[in-house]
């Protein structure tokens, strides 16, 4: 039985995959800057990454990116959840309604160029570093955003690298499935991805067996890994890189 470290580098998306046996998350940076549409930026923060990890025999480098990307397609910049509708008189304490002007959008243009941009971070990690890379699927629990993420996953999966997708089993309908939820959060999902994600490995043969990954809170930070990169205890998970 192989008992591989799972490297799962990405934006606050990653977080969710933290506080498991044998998996180490890294968050890059906020969706703001680390994603596929800010490429130099991004290039640069796994290229540093790529650099500075400990790596040793086994491990398996994973990435999830695209999902402020296809926040940012809607029309409202990056965070369009926070969209005020004016034309809803406010309420009784001034308050106005969020959200009601925001509709699903898909700019295909838009999509395949960062499409052809994971594709190439996917060729960067194999070609420069010599590393095998597998690519998950953005998710999202925002509305508004899942018609395109069904475009871009659909993209995604006629593209010769290694692709883990979640869409298909995560949204019915248009709509997050309730046990992909996590509370009122609209951008973020739950727990129940991670399982999901690891039980799509075992069917790929990245990983032998989802016992070895099993939730654990006290996941305990190295010092060599300290040394090279900054752990959030409120996450449980390491983010960018000490400089």
């Amino acid at each position: 039985m192989r008992n591989k470290r799972v490297l799962i580098v990405g934006e606050s998306h990653v977080r969710l995959y933290a506080s498991r046996n044998n998996v180490l998350s890294f968050f890059m940076s906020s969706g703001k800057k680390f994603r596929l549409s800010n490429y130099e930026f991004s290039v640069r923060k796994i290229k540093k990454f790529m650099k500075t990890f400990p790596f040793e025999e086994g491990d398996v480098i994973m990435i999830q990116m695209g999902e402020p990307d296809l926040r940012l397609q809607l029309g409202y910049g990056l965070y369009p959840h926070f969209v005020v509708d004016k034309t809803v008189p406010p309420d009784a304490n001034g308050h106005q309604r969020r959200n009601r002007l925001v509709e699903p959008k898909v700019d295909k243009t838009f999509i395949k160029g960062v499409v052809d941009n994971y594709v190439s971070i996917s060729n960067l990690v194999k070609e420069v570093y010599n590393r095998d890379v597998w690519l998950i699927s953005p998710s999202t629990s925002y509305t508004p955003s899942i018609p395109a993420t069904r475009v871009f996953n659909n993209m995604m999966l006629d593209k010769q690298v290694q692709y883990i997708d979640l869409v298909s089993e995560i949204y019915e309908n248009d709509e997050i499935k309730d046990s992909y939820r996590i509370g009122a959060d609209q951008i973020h999902l739950g727990a129940g991805v991670a399982e999901l994600l690891l039980n799509k490995m075992v069917e790929s043969n990245i990983i032998d067996d989802i016992r070895l990954y099993k939730k654990n809170t006290e996941v305990v930070a190295s010092g060599e890994m300290k040394s090279k990169f900054k752990f959030n205890e409120r996450f449980n998970c390491w983010c960018s890189v000490v400089d």
